[in-house]
C-alpha cells in the first residue's frame, strides 16, 4: 500500500500488522521535514507511542550543497522513529540530488535489495 506521508498519524503507526514500512522523505529548507511529513513529525512527538513492532526502512532526499543539513528531514524522521522504538531494517539510503547518477535508478536498486533482504518480514510478522 503506498499512502502519503501527510494521511498519517502516530495512531497509523501502532498497528501490529503493519508490516514492514519504508519511508521516503525529503529534506526542507536547512535540514527539516518538508511540510507533507510535518503533521506526523509532530503527531509523533505531540502523542508518542512505543514503536517497537515496527519494522522499517529509510530513504532520504537532499542536496550536499547544504552540507551538515544534508538529508536532514530524513535523518531526523528515522531518529524520531528510533527513538520511539521502531527498528531500522538496513542502513538509511541518503540520495543527493547532485549525484551525476539518476537518483530513481538508484533507489529501485536499493529497494530491490531491501525487499529481498526484509521482505518476508512483512508475511511472518516479524
Amino acid at each position: 500500500m503506498l499512502m502519503p506521508m501527510d494521511a498519517l498519524r502516530t495512531s497509523d503507526l501502532v498497528q501490529p500488522y503493519l508490516g514492514i514500512t519504508l519511508f521516503c522523505v525529503s529534506t526542507y529548507g536547512s535540514g527539516d521535514v518538508p511540510d507533507q511529513g510535518q503533521a506526523l513529525y509532530i503527531d509523533l512527538d505531540e502523542r508518542p507511542a512505543y514503536l517497537s513492532h515496527l519494522r522499517y526502512g529509510t530513504i532520504a532526499l537532499g542536496d550536499s550543497s547544504y552540507g551538515e543539513t544534508f538529508c536532514g528531514g530524513g535523518k531526523r524522521f528515522d531518529e524520531r522513529l528510533r527513538e520511539l522504538g521502531a527498528i531500522r531494517l538496513g542502513e538509511l539510503l541518503c540520495l543527493d540530488a547532485l549525484d551525476p547518477a539518476t537518483p530513481e535508478e538508484i533507489a529501485v536498486r536499493w529497494c530491490r535489495q531491501w525487499l529481498t533482504t526484509y521482505g518476508s518480514e512483512a508475511s511472518s510478522g516479524a
